[in-house]
């Protein structure tokens, strides 16, 4: 087992580590860091380094670093996973895979399948036309047919099909899509 412990400048480590020691852990303190490209550097290696982990089966690695930089770091990281991240309804449309998620249920989109989704992702519950569908497709797309949108509708319904979520594509006739989060019906037994 690896523990990895950041402490701020000016705490003396000394004490930390006779704690560890105490506690049966092994110690090791990594140098000084500034930029956090340093420290992930120096914490793979330290990871990668086998035989003391073999003679250390509790290893503690102490690392001096700046504190406020690393939640300022682990604040950007997260702001662009969320970026990458839409949520609708139980859905999670990974945009940076052309992934969309529900569960530990995933399907992968294809670059068409992903705009059209896209579309209508950014509008949920909303009609969205065929026209501006057809536009997003048309302007990346080799070939343009006239029931190109009801094609890749069609295989996107069957993917959230297989996903087993509440949400789902419905057509407003003579208008366009719009992907809506259905309500629960219930069930013969649960009327009565």
């Amino acid at each position: 087992m690896v523990a990895v412990i950041l402490v701020p400048h000016g705490v003396v480590a000394e004490s930390l580590e006779s704690l560890l020691k105490a506690a049966g852990w092994a110690p090791r303190r990594l140098p000084n860091f500034d930029c956090d490209g340093d420290l992930d550097r120096e914490l793979k290696a330290a990871l990668t380094t086998s035989r003391e982990r073999e003679r250390a089966p509790r290893m503690a690695l102490i690392a001096t670093v700046d504190l406020l930089e690393v939640t300022r770091t682990i604040r950007r990281a997260r702001r662009r996973e969320l970026g990458c991240l839409q949520l609708i309804g139980g859905l999670q449309l990974d945009r940076g895979g052309r992934r969309v998620r529900h569960g530990e249920k995933v399907v992968s989109l294809t670059p068409c399948e992903y705009r059209v989704f896209a579309c209508l992702a950014g509008r949920p519950g909303h009609v969205v036309s065929r026209v501006s569908i057809q536009k997003r497709l048309a302007a990346r797309s080799r070939s343009a047919s006239k029931n190109m949108v009801d094609v890749y509708v069609l295989y996107l319904r069957r993917k959230l099909a297989s996903l087993e979520c509440s949400c789902s594509i419905r057509t407003t006739r003579g208008v366009g899509y719009a992907l809506v989060e259905e309500q629960a019906t219930p069930t013969y037994e649960q009327r009565a």
